[in-house]
C-alpha cells in the first residue's frame, strides 16, 4: 500500500540561485557590478590624487603671492616714465628752448621752460601719456654720440591727482624735501635724476650712463 510522503513545508522548498538574467537590464546599467580595483587601477587613482593635489597648491601659492607681492612695483612713476622714454616721440620737433617752452605753455598752460642738460641738446618737445587720463610735458634731449635722455615735467599738484594710480617713491620724495633738492638713482637699465626748483619737478631719464654722471653732476648740490 503506498504510502503518502508528508508534504514539505514551503520553508524547505529549495530556492534556485538568483541569476544575472533575473535582473533587469535597466538595474544592471544602474548599479553596475565593478570588478575589485587591480594594482594597475589603484596606482592610476593614486596618481590622479597626487595630481589633484599639486594643483591645488598652484593655486594657493599663486593667492598667496598675489596678496604679498608690492604694489609699489605696480604703481612706481619712475618706472612708468622710463617705459615711456624708449616710446616718446615729440609733437613739435624744435632745437629752440623758446619755442618749447611756448608750445607746454599754449597746450596746456604750463610755464615751464626745457633746462639745459650738459652734453645732450634739445630736440622737441610733446606730451608723455601716463595713463588715459593724465599726462605731462617731455622735453627729447641726443648728443652727437649717440645718447639720448627724455625729461618729464610735473608738480605737487600733479603728485596729488595722481595719488592712488603712480606715485613718487617716498626715498625720492625725501630727497626733494633738503637742500639742494636732487634725487639720483638706477633702475635696471635706466638712470634717473630728479630735481625740485619751488614747485615744478624734473625727471631725466637716461639709458647712458656717461650721460647721466654729467646730468647728475650739473645740478647744483
Amino acid at each position: 500500500m503506498p504510502t503518502d510522503s508528508p508534504p514539505r513545508a514551503s520553508g524547505d522548498a529549495a530556492r534556485p540561485e538568483e541569476s544575472d538574467e533575473a535582473v533587469s537590464a535597466a538595474d544592471r546599467v544602474q548599479t553596475p557590478r565593478l570588478p575589485p580595483l587591480t594594482p594597475a587601477a589603484t596606482r592610476g587613482a593614486y596618481w590622479r590624487t597626487v595630481a589633484r593635489v599639486v594643483a591645488v597648491l598652484v593655486v594657493v601659492a599663486g593667492a598667496v603671492w598675489w596678496i604679498q607681492r608690492d604694489p609699489a612695483a605696480d604703481t612706481d612713476l619712475l618706472g612708468r616714465l622710463d617705459e615711456l622714454s624708449a616710446e616718446f616721440q615729440p609733437a613739435l620737433l624744435t632745437a629752440s628752448a623758446d619755442q618749447a617752452a611756448d608750445y607746454v605753455e599754449r597746450t596746456s598752460g604750463f610755464l615751464v621752460a626745457p633746462p639745459e642738460l650738459p652734453g645732450l641738446d634739445l630736440v622737441g618737445v610733446g606730451y608723455a601719456d601716463l595713463s588715459p587720463q593724465s599726462s605731462v610735458p617731455a622735453f627729447r634731449y641726443e648728443s652727437a654720440d649717440g645718447a639720448e635722455a627724455v625729461v618729464y615735467v610735473y608738480d605737487y599738484v600733479f603728485l596729488d591727482e595722481i595719488r592712488g594710480s603712480l606715485t613718487l617713491g617716498e626715498a625720492v620724495y625725501a630727497s626733494l624735501a633738503n637742500d639742494p633738492a636732487v634725487d639720483t638713482r638706477r633702475a635696471d637699465d635706466a638712470f634717473f635724476v630728479t630735481w625740485r626748483e619751488r614747485a615744478v619737478v624734473y625727471t631725466a631719464v637716461t639709458t647712458d650712463e656717461p650721460a647721466f654722471e654729467r646730468l647728475a653732476a650739473a645740478i647744483p648740490r
